[in-house]
């Protein structure tokens, strides 16, 4: 998943489809799910909020404050940071360190890239693929936030193939 913070279509997706498509595929390990949080305009890449996505993944915290990161994504940085120590879910030590870890900005500049190269049409898009029997890659990509049935017939199909 290729997705935004500031994008009210990545926002919907994940309130209304991804609940749904994570209890059937990812938690029951039918799929692995992989989100690069990045923007279409490449001025975002210095927005705090994507170093504060990777500082919560680094404390394992990443799907427990993405709401939050959702909800606060168009507020001042200053506010942004403000409200994400507040939650009990993230280290606030931990997350001030990791702020300061240059490592943490080339991720981020890394995310921005790999973005860019994809050439996708913008957030929300989705790659789903597989490896097949043959070890060729079976790739297809959704565009948009697409509905849960869409996903399903989608990742179902995909499933099928050996």
């Amino acid at each position: 998943e290729v997705s935004s913070f500031k994008c009210s279509h990545c926002r919907a997706f994940h309130e209304k489809t991804f609940p749904r498509l994570r209890s059937q595929y990812v938690d029951t390990g039918k799929v692995r799910w992989v989100v690069l949080n990045a923007a279409d305009d490449p001025a975002e890449e210095y927005a705090k909020i994507f170093a504060i996505a990777r500082c919560a993944q680094r404390q394992g915290k990443y799907w427990e404050i993405l709401d939050e990161l959702f909800r606060v994504a168009h507020r001042a940085p200053s506010f942004l940071e403000d409200a994400i120590t507040r939650s009990p879910v993230i280290d606030r030590d931990e997350l001030d360190l990791c702020l300061r870890d240059r490592t943490i900005r080339a991720g981020v500049a890394d995310d921005f890239a790999q973005y860019a190269g994809l050439k996708l049409k913008g957030t929300p898009s989705f790659i789903v693929w597989k490896v097949g029997a043959d070890g060729q890659r079976i790739e297809t990509t959704i565009a948009g936030a697409q509905t849960l049935d869409y996903f399903q017939r989608v990742i179902d199909e995909m499933l099928k193939l050996p």
